[in-house]
């Protein structure tokens, strides 16, 4: 009980009750009262996420949209306020943030044009046709702008060995943006560059590989691996053709 002492005495008990200090109230309250805030905070961002996506009108307008916009659903689904693991991984970030990120790395930042899925399997159709026409078995690569692997198929008896030499001719042309044949009339007069370049690792010197160029833009390559290089580079050119590109 509170005595004629200390108002900040220890708790003592009467009985089965406890009479707790009026500072040990105090400071439980300031322990509380943040969360209870915090609370009222995560109720009203749930009856927000929820109309939104009643209405349909949620944008998201940042870099994680598929990210926050699956974390919002999953809380209003669950119906539960955001912890701050969600709030401050940057999974929970709100138009207004989104929209300032962007600003900010805008001027940091460029747009790759590469060929899709589709682009990619069209070229691939289009060597087989002509390595049909020519009665040469080859393997064909086609590769994105970023010289990732995006398609391949190898033909019915085309040597094993074609397989990597293929892959590695299309990332030649997209890491160097010129065609692989192009890149021994770089290198052949120039002795150091010759004996020094050519370990460097995938690099393909002679002919099969054609960068993808769209409205001036290397937007991928292709490889062509199968006969002699001048086979192959006669295959690609012709497929590159049949799909509208320049070589």
């Amino acid at each position: 009980m509170i005595g004629t002492g200390s108002r900040d005495e220890a708790r003592t008990s009467r009985g089965h009750r406890t009479v707790v200090s009026e500072t040990t109230v105090r400071r439980t309250l300031e322990l509380v009262e943040p969360l209870v805030k915090h609370l009222a905070r995560g109720t009203e961002q749930i009856a927000g996420a929820r109309s939104a996506i009643d209405t349909r009108e949620t944008h998201w307008h940042c870099p994680a949209c598929t990210a926050v916009s699956e974390t919002t659903r999953r809380l209003v689904r669950e119906q539960r306020a955001p912890s701050p693991s969600d709030r401050w991984s940057g999974r929970l970030i709100n138009a207004e943030e989104g929209a300032r990120m962007t600003v900010a790395t805008g001027s940091r930042t460029r747009q790759v044009v590469t060929l899709s899925q589709e682009g990619a399997d069209e070229l691939v159709r289009a060597v087989i046709a002509a390595a049909r026409t020519s009665a040469l078995p080859v393997s064909v690569a086609v590769h994105d702008a970023a010289a990732n692997l995006l398609a391949f198929v190898r033909m019915d008896g085309a040597p094993e060995l074609t397989i990597g030499i293929a892959q590695n001719k299309a990332y030649s042309s997209a890491a160097f943006g010129a065609a692989t044949h192009q890149l021994h009339e770089l290198i052949k007069e120039d002795e150091p560059l010759r004996l020094g370049i050519v370990h460097t690792p995938r690099l393909v010197t002679f002919g099969g590989g054609y960068p993808v160029v769209a409205d001036g833009r290397i937007v991928g390559a292709v490889g062509v691996s199968g006969g002699h290089y001048t086979q192959d580079t006669a295959v690609a050119e012709e497929a590159l053709k049949a799909c509208g590109y320049s070589v």
